[in-house]
Protein backbone atom coordinates (compact mmCIF):
# COMPACT_ATOMS: atom_id res chain seq x y z
CA UNK A 1 0.00 0.00 0.00
CA UNK A 2 1.60 3.69 -0.95
CA UNK A 3 1.87 6.64 1.54
CA UNK A 4 -0.31 8.33 -0.37
CA UNK A 5 -3.21 5.59 -0.07
CA UNK A 6 -2.25 5.64 3.67
CA UNK A 7 -2.85 8.94 3.77
CA UNK A 8 -5.93 9.15 2.22
CA UNK A 9 -7.19 6.12 4.87
CA UNK A 10 -5.45 8.57 7.20
CA UNK A 11 -7.28 11.70 6.85
CA UNK A 12 -10.40 9.96 5.94
CA UNK A 13 -10.93 8.66 8.94
CA UNK A 14 -10.55 11.28 10.37
CA UNK A 15 -14.33 12.83 9.29
CA UNK A 16 -12.60 15.65 7.62
CA UNK A 17 -15.53 16.94 6.20
CA UNK A 18 -16.56 18.79 3.31
CA UNK A 19 -17.35 21.97 5.31
CA UNK A 20 -14.45 23.62 7.10
CA UNK A 21 -13.41 21.96 10.62
CA UNK A 22 -12.49 18.08 11.35
CA UNK A 23 -14.25 15.95 13.84
CA UNK A 24 -12.78 12.60 14.89
CA UNK A 25 -14.60 10.88 17.62
CA UNK A 26 -14.91 11.43 21.39
CA UNK A 27 -11.25 11.75 21.87
CA UNK A 28 -9.55 12.22 19.09
CA UNK A 29 -9.33 15.28 16.32
CA UNK A 30 -11.64 17.96 16.41
CA UNK A 31 -11.80 21.77 16.21
CA UNK A 32 -10.74 22.95 19.00
CA UNK A 33 -11.96 26.36 20.87
CA UNK A 34 -8.67 27.30 22.83
CA UNK A 35 -5.50 27.54 22.38
CA UNK A 36 4.29 18.05 16.57
CA UNK A 37 9.09 10.95 12.39
CA UNK A 38 9.45 14.43 10.61
CA UNK A 39 10.32 15.81 7.19
CA UNK A 40 14.17 15.00 7.65
CA UNK A 41 16.51 16.80 4.91
CA UNK A 42 19.38 14.94 5.96
CA UNK A 43 18.85 13.27 9.30
CA UNK A 44 21.54 11.28 11.43
CA UNK A 45 21.17 7.68 12.28
CA UNK A 46 19.76 8.23 15.45
CA UNK A 47 16.81 10.60 13.91
CA UNK A 48 16.74 8.28 10.86
CA UNK A 49 16.61 5.51 12.91
CA UNK A 50 14.31 7.03 15.80
CA UNK A 51 11.85 8.39 12.64
CA UNK A 52 11.30 4.19 11.77
CA UNK A 53 10.46 3.29 15.01
CA UNK A 54 8.51 5.93 16.22
CA UNK A 55 10.69 6.95 19.04
CA UNK A 56 14.55 7.75 19.25
CA UNK A 57 17.04 4.58 20.52
CA UNK A 58 18.18 4.03 23.49
CA UNK A 59 21.90 5.54 22.60
CA UNK A 60 20.02 8.57 21.07
CA UNK A 61 18.07 9.40 23.78
CA UNK A 62 20.99 9.01 26.04
CA UNK A 63 22.84 10.98 24.17
CA UNK A 64 20.45 13.90 23.68
CA UNK A 65 19.77 13.58 27.77
CA UNK A 66 23.73 14.61 28.02
CA UNK A 67 23.06 17.41 25.44
CA UNK A 68 19.80 18.94 27.15
CA UNK A 69 21.78 18.82 30.67
CA UNK A 70 24.49 20.51 29.00
CA UNK A 71 22.01 23.33 27.75
CA UNK A 72 19.84 23.58 30.29
CA UNK A 73 19.69 27.40 30.21
CA UNK A 74 18.70 28.08 26.72
CA UNK A 75 18.81 31.37 25.34
CA UNK A 76 16.62 32.55 22.99
CA UNK A 77 19.67 33.61 20.84
CA UNK A 78 20.63 30.13 20.98
CA UNK A 79 17.25 28.52 20.00
CA UNK A 80 16.93 30.98 17.32
CA UNK A 81 20.17 29.82 15.57
CA UNK A 82 19.63 25.64 16.54
CA UNK A 83 21.17 23.23 14.11
CA UNK A 84 18.28 20.38 14.06
CA UNK A 85 20.44 18.33 16.30
CA UNK A 86 20.75 21.25 18.80
CA UNK A 87 16.70 21.22 18.74
CA UNK A 88 16.53 17.51 19.90
CA UNK A 89 18.92 18.43 23.32
CA UNK A 90 16.66 21.82 23.45
CA UNK A 91 13.47 19.66 22.62
CA UNK A 92 14.26 17.64 26.30
CA UNK A 93 14.71 20.00 28.17
CA UNK A 94 11.64 22.19 27.07
CA UNK A 95 9.46 19.07 26.70
CA UNK A 96 10.96 18.25 30.29
CA UNK A 97 9.13 22.02 31.37
CA UNK A 98 5.70 21.17 29.99
CA UNK A 99 5.41 17.97 30.88
CA UNK A 100 5.77 19.31 34.37
CA UNK A 101 3.66 22.23 34.06
CA UNK A 102 1.06 20.09 32.16
CA UNK A 103 0.99 17.79 35.58
CA UNK A 104 0.92 20.37 38.01
CA UNK A 105 -1.00 22.33 36.50
CA UNK A 106 1.60 25.57 37.19
CA UNK A 107 2.16 28.77 35.21
CA UNK A 108 4.83 28.37 32.01
CA UNK A 109 7.71 30.73 33.14
CA UNK A 110 8.06 33.69 30.86
CA UNK A 111 11.60 32.80 29.54
CA UNK A 112 11.05 29.49 28.63
CA UNK A 113 7.96 30.86 26.68
CA UNK A 114 10.04 33.04 24.73
CA UNK A 115 13.09 30.07 23.87
CA UNK A 116 9.88 27.87 22.98
CA UNK A 117 8.85 30.35 20.62
CA UNK A 118 12.11 30.88 18.79
CA UNK A 119 12.99 27.62 18.36
CA UNK A 120 9.13 26.52 17.31
CA UNK A 121 9.99 29.71 14.49
CA UNK A 122 12.24 27.91 12.27
CA UNK A 123 12.13 24.53 10.32
CA UNK A 124 15.64 23.07 11.98
CA UNK A 125 14.28 24.21 15.53
CA UNK A 126 10.22 22.95 15.19
CA UNK A 127 11.83 19.39 13.86
CA UNK A 128 14.29 18.83 16.38
CA UNK A 129 11.31 19.83 19.42
CA UNK A 130 9.11 17.65 17.44
CA UNK A 131 11.44 14.73 17.05
CA UNK A 132 11.85 14.53 21.01
CA UNK A 133 8.81 15.70 22.17
CA UNK A 134 5.92 13.46 20.26
CA UNK A 135 8.48 10.77 21.05
CA UNK A 136 10.01 9.99 24.36
CA UNK A 137 7.89 8.34 26.60
CA UNK A 138 8.62 10.52 29.51
CA UNK A 139 6.69 13.47 27.84
CA UNK A 140 2.84 11.69 27.79
CA UNK A 141 1.58 13.83 30.22
CA UNK A 142 2.49 16.85 27.94
CA UNK A 143 0.31 15.57 25.49
CA UNK A 144 -3.28 14.53 27.55
CA UNK A 145 -6.08 13.11 25.34
CA UNK A 146 -8.71 15.15 26.71
CA UNK A 147 -8.07 18.98 27.20
CA UNK A 148 -5.29 19.52 24.60
CA UNK A 149 -1.32 20.42 25.16
CA UNK A 150 -1.07 23.86 27.38
CA UNK A 151 -1.57 26.82 25.95
CA UNK A 152 1.54 27.99 26.00
CA UNK A 153 2.96 25.37 23.49
CA UNK A 154 -0.41 25.44 21.35
CA UNK A 155 0.45 29.46 21.49
CA UNK A 156 4.03 29.09 20.19
CA UNK A 157 2.78 26.36 17.09
CA UNK A 158 0.21 29.09 16.11
CA UNK A 159 2.75 31.85 16.04
CA UNK A 160 4.67 30.12 13.30
CA UNK A 161 2.44 28.46 11.07
CA UNK A 162 4.22 28.44 8.25
CA UNK A 163 6.88 26.38 9.85
CA UNK A 164 5.15 24.34 11.85
CA UNK A 165 1.86 23.66 9.66
CA UNK A 166 3.50 20.87 7.28
CA UNK A 167 5.62 19.60 9.73
CA UNK A 168 2.25 18.54 12.29
CA UNK A 169 0.79 17.14 9.07
CA UNK A 170 3.32 15.09 7.68
CA UNK A 171 3.88 14.30 11.25
CA UNK A 172 0.43 12.58 11.07
CA UNK A 173 0.71 10.74 8.03
CA UNK A 174 4.21 9.82 8.76
CA UNK A 175 3.17 8.49 11.90
CA UNK A 176 0.59 6.68 10.56
CA UNK A 177 2.40 5.52 7.40
CA UNK A 178 4.91 3.82 9.78
CA UNK A 179 2.86 2.45 12.04
CA UNK A 180 0.90 0.54 9.42
CA UNK A 181 3.85 -0.88 7.70
CA UNK A 182 5.25 -2.43 11.26
CA UNK A 183 1.72 -4.25 12.08
CA UNK A 184 1.85 -5.29 8.40
CA UNK A 185 5.41 -7.03 9.38
CA UNK A 186 4.24 -8.37 12.83
CA UNK A 187 6.26 -5.53 14.96
CA UNK A 188 3.69 -4.73 17.98
CA UNK A 189 6.79 -3.31 19.66
CA UNK A 190 7.86 -0.49 16.53
CA UNK A 191 3.86 -0.37 15.68
CA UNK A 192 3.52 1.04 19.37
CA UNK A 193 6.36 3.64 19.24
CA UNK A 194 4.47 4.97 15.79
CA UNK A 195 1.21 5.04 17.62
CA UNK A 196 2.48 7.57 20.31
CA UNK A 197 3.77 10.39 17.71
CA UNK A 198 0.58 9.53 15.90
CA UNK A 199 -1.61 10.50 19.60
CA UNK A 200 0.57 13.03 20.71
CA UNK A 201 0.27 14.31 17.25
CA UNK A 202 -3.73 14.14 16.47
CA UNK A 203 -3.66 16.04 20.40
CA UNK A 204 -1.52 18.99 19.28
CA UNK A 205 -3.21 19.13 16.17
CA UNK A 206 -6.79 19.50 17.67
CA UNK A 207 -5.23 22.04 20.16
CA UNK A 208 -4.10 24.47 17.21
CA UNK A 209 -6.49 23.81 14.07
CA UNK A 210 -8.67 26.53 14.88
CA UNK A 211 -5.95 29.34 14.93
CA UNK A 212 -3.84 27.67 12.23
CA UNK A 213 -6.16 28.01 9.16
CA UNK A 214 -2.83 26.77 6.87
CA UNK A 215 -3.28 23.24 9.06
CA UNK A 216 -6.52 23.01 7.36
CA UNK A 217 -4.83 23.62 3.92
CA UNK A 218 -2.25 21.24 4.52
CA UNK A 219 -4.15 18.27 5.83
CA UNK A 220 -6.74 18.73 2.88
CA UNK A 221 -3.70 18.81 0.49
CA UNK A 222 -2.50 15.31 1.70
CA UNK A 223 -5.70 14.01 1.32
CA UNK A 224 -6.51 15.71 -2.45
CA UNK A 225 -3.15 13.99 -2.86
CA UNK A 226 -4.41 10.50 -2.07
CA UNK A 227 -7.16 10.96 -4.07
Amino acid sequence: MSRLVITGLLVASMGLPLSTGFSYGATGLTRASHCHPLILRSAPTTASAGSRLGRAPAAGRIGLRMMADKGSAITVDEALKASFSQAQGMGITLGGKLTRCTAAGEAFEEGDMQVLRALLSHSDGARGFYVTTLTMPEFQDAFPAKGGVVAPLASAVSEHPKTNAKLLAMNLAMSTATRLAHLANGDEEFAEGSLVTQGRTKTLISSVLSTMPQLDVELRTLLAAAG
